[in-house]
């Protein structure tokens, strides 16, 4: 092998390794981004301590980046005559630089010390963090927005909640103060009915995302505080199985409000004469429908009953509701009541 042929041997040799050092300088700065925990200013502190690693001479190399006024430096950073500087632009505008120096004189190269692959290197460098920094910031930006959003929704269902709370109030002094039982007792069940919807923003202020929330967290709680309403609730035995499922508001007033109206009938007329009874709910999820199974095992309702024509506005009320739901209801009548209503989810 001849002179030349070793020559060029180690030339590529070289070549090759300070390809791979810039391959790794910006594998390395990718990892670094895909890490979720890391901030902007630890990615740069991490950073600067990594890039000296992809220069000629490592062991005498090291980095700054400064970044609107504030700078992360590698642990070994001194101010040097040998220098490499390139600016970082955040969107079209000068952010601030990055540099690598040498801390010792070293042989003329290219651009000083220094190789022009590098000062290529640090140019491509220089661009990538630019990007970085306009996603990273945008990222705080969105974050900070929907915290802002999610403050706000928790405010307003807040409010609301507290505004149906005084609502109730007031319905319960009017119907104290009225005479005629069956005023009181409208009033009551309109004071139900927004107890339901009062469960559940108190529910979404409660949850993380504010706009759904757990089956099984909102129909067993709406069912104790329906049921214990009644001074008849001890002698009334409460079956619960519901499948527990996030679902949105939208679909769960109007379940809330059919369970109302339902458990309210059941404790009102299903154990006339009777000392105990037992009432089931079950909340169930089949191939893409949602099942809300209410009964009783009380005297039941009459054969004749068809809730298309029934003039009690409770009913009617379900019977809109489950329209508005998109779903159907049938009643069976076997040893007690029982309503089933299904609709897709």
């Amino acid at each position: 092998m001849t002179s030349m042929d070793v020559s060029e041997r180690e030339y590529t040799e070289h070549q090759i390794r300070e390809r791979i050092k810039e391959l790794q300088a910006f594998y390395n700065l990718s990892e670094l981004v895909a890490r979720e925990d890391i901030s902007l200013d630890e990615l740069f502190q991490e950073y600067a301590n990594i890039l000296p690693r992809s220069w000629q001479y490592p062991a005498i190399a090291c980095a700054r980046i400064k970044v609107d006024g504030s700078e992360f430096r590698s642990d070994n950073f001194r101010e040097s005559e040998w220098i490499l500087s390139e600016p970082l632009k955040v969107h079209g505008s000068v952010a601030g630089k990055i540099e690598v120096a040498y801390l010792e004189e070293m042989p003329d190269s290219d651009v000083g010390p220094f190789l022009k692959e590098e000062r290529q290197l640090l140019k491509a460098i220089a661009e990538r963090l630019g990007h970085i920094i306009e996603r990273k910031r945008g990222e705080e930006e969105v974050r900070k927005l929907l915290s802002e959003k999610e403050l706000l929704l928790r405010e307003v269902h807040h409010r609301i909640k507290n505004n149906m709370s005084t609502v109730m109030g007031m319905l319960s002094l009017q119907a104290d103060a009225l005479n005629d039982p069956s005023c009181a007792s409208s009033l009551a069940d309109a004071r139900s009915r927004i107890q339901s919807m009062m469960v559940l923003y108190d529910r979404l202020y409660r949850s993380s995302d504010f706009r759904a929330i757990s089956t099984e967290e909102y129909i067993a709680s709406l069912i104790d505080e329906i049921v214990g309403n009644f001074p008849n609730h001890r002698s009334v035995r409460i079956e619960k199985r519901i499948d527990d499922r996030v679902l949105d508001a939208k679909t769960l007033s109007p379940v809330g409000i059919i369970l109302n109206e339902l458990l309210t009938n059941a404790m009102k007329h299903a154990f006339a004469g009777r000392e105990e009874g037992l009432i089931g709910v079950t909340f169930s999820f089949r191939d893409g429908h949602a099942i809300l199974d209410i009964y009783d095992d009380g005297v039941g309702i009459p054969e004749d009953f068809d809730i298309k024509a029934s003039t009690g506005f409770g009913m009617q009320l379900v019977d809109m509701l489950t329209e508005q739901l998109g779903g159907t209801l049938r009643v069976e009548r076997r040893q007690g009541t029982r309503f089933i209503i299904e609709f897709d989810v």
